[in-house]
C-alpha cells in the first residue's frame, strides 16, 4: 500500500520558491535530524557552540527521543521545497522542563517554540523569517495569543533574531555555565481580527491593547515581587553568614581553635557566595521593575490618562512662547 502524502497546511513564498508547511512524520526524522546536524556544524563555526553544543543531533539518543515525542502529539511541523525538507519547527502546549520554572502555570493561550532550524543553502532568502511568520499565523487559527522561546545569550546575534522577528525579551537565566534568554511575542489583537479562523478550533475573542498592557503589568509586578521577597530574604540571611562566620574565624584564631576556624571560613565562603546571588537578583528585580514601568506607561498612554504619567522634567512654557500652551510640548504626554 503506498502511503498518501502529508496534507499541506499552508504554503510560503519567498526566493526559495514556494514552501509547503506539512505535519512532520516519523519518515520524515532522519532528515529533521540532519537539518539540525547543519545548523549545529553552523553554529560552531560562528563560534556560537554554547547553543546546542558540538555533537550532532543525530548522534544524541535523547534528541531522537524528543523529536519523536513531538511526532506524536503532532507538534513538529516540516517546509518543503520541491520534496526537501528546508525548516522545520516544533511548536508546543508546554515548555520544556528547564523553562517551567518560569511560569506558574504555562497558559493554555500559547505555544513554545522548542526547535527551529532551516537549511543552510537557503541561507539570506528569508526561509526562517516566513516559518516564523507562518507561525504566528497558525498560532492565532489555533487560538493562541502568545509564543514563546528561549535561545542563546552568550552573544547578541540569535536574540537580535528573534527580536527582530518581533520577540520581546522577559528574562535572563542561566543553566550552569549556559546563559539563556527567554522571549515572548505577542499575537497582536489586530492580526487576530483578520486571522482565517481554523476549520476545527473557534478563534478565541482578541485582546485589546489595553488588556494587554494589564496582563504584563500583572506578570512583571508578580514577578518583580517575589524576586523582591528573595532578595530581602538573601539579604537576611547573607548578613547572618557574615555574623556567623567573622565570630568563629574570630574566636577560633584567639582560641587556636582548628575546627571552628574551618567552620569561620566555611561559613565566610557561604557569605561571598551569597553577596554574588544577592546582586543577581537585585538586577533582575531592576529589570522587572523597568518592565512594569515601561507597559504601566503604555497602559496609561493608551487610556489618555496623561495626569498620570510621570513629568521627567519641571520645564514650562513661557507665556510668550508661539508654541501653542495645549499642545503640552513639555507636559507629561511629551
Amino acid at each position: 500500500m503506498i502511503a498518501s502524502p502529508p496534507e499541506s497546511l499552508d504554503t510560503i513564498t519567498g526566493p526559495y520558491g514556494e514552501a509547503s508547511i506539512e505535519r512532520a512524520t516519523a519518515a520524515d526524522l532522519p532528515e529533521v535530524l540532519a537539518l539540525f546536524d547543519e545548523a549545529v556544524a553552523w553554529l560552531v563555526g560562528r563560534g556560537q557552540a554554547a547553543q546546542w553544543g558540538t555533537v550532532p543531533f543525530s548522534q544524541l539518543p535523547g534528541a531522537h527521543t524528543r523529536f519523536k515525542q513531538w511526532l506524536q502529539v503532532g507538534a513538529l511541523y516540516v517546509a518543503r521545497v520541491g520534496g526537501s525538507i528546508v525548516g522545520t519547527v516544533a511548536l508546543s502546549d508546554t515548555p520544556p522542563q528547564y523553562a517551567a520554572r518560569f511560569f506558574d502555570g504555562f497558559p493554555s493561550t500559547a505555544f513554545y517554540l522548542e526547535a527551529f532550524a532551516t537549511r543552510r543553502s537557503m541561507s539570506g532568502q528569508g526561509i526562517g523569517r516566513d516559518i516564523l511568520a507562518w507561525a504566528d499565523r497558525y498560532g492565532m487559527e489555533q487560538g493562541k495569543t502568545s509564543i514563546w522561546l528561549d535561545c542563546w545569550a552568550g552573544k547578541p546575534a540569535l536574540p537580535n533574531y528573534y527580536q527582530a522577528a518581533g520577540y520581546i525579551p522577559q528574562q535572563e537565566f542561566s543553566l550552569g555555565e549556559w546563559r539563556g534568554l527567554l522571549l515572548e511575542k505577542p499575537l497582536a489583537a489586530e492580526e487576530q481580527e483578520t486571522a482565517p479562523e481554523s476549520p476545527t478550533t473557534p478563534a478565541s475573542p482578541a485582546r485589546s491593547a489595553q488588556e494587554v498592557y494589564d496582563s504584563r503589568c500583572l506578570r512583571f509586578a508578580t514577578q518583580r515581587d517575589e524576586i523582591s521577597r528573595r532578595w530581602n530574604a538573601i539579604a537576611n540571611l547573607r548578613l547572618g553568614a557574615f555574623v556567623v562566620g567573622a565570630v568563629s574565624l574570630g574566636v577560633g584564631l584567639f582560641q587556636d581553635n582548628g575546627p571552628l576556624k574551618i567552620v569561620g571560613l566555611v561559613v565566610l565562603v557561604a557569605f561571598f557566595v551569597l553577596v554574588r546571588y544577592h546582586s543577581v537578583l537585585g538586577k533582575q528585580r531592576q529589570r522587572y521593575d523597568e518592565l512594569y514601568n515601561i507597559n504601566n506607561e503604555a497602559r496609561l498612554r493608551n487610556a489618555r490618562h496623561w495626569a498620570d504619567l510621570p513629568l521627567r522634567h519641571a520645564i514650562r512654557p513661557d507665556h510668550t512662547d508661539p508654541y501653542a500652551y495645549d499642545l503640552d510640548i513639555f507636559g507629561r504626554a511629551s
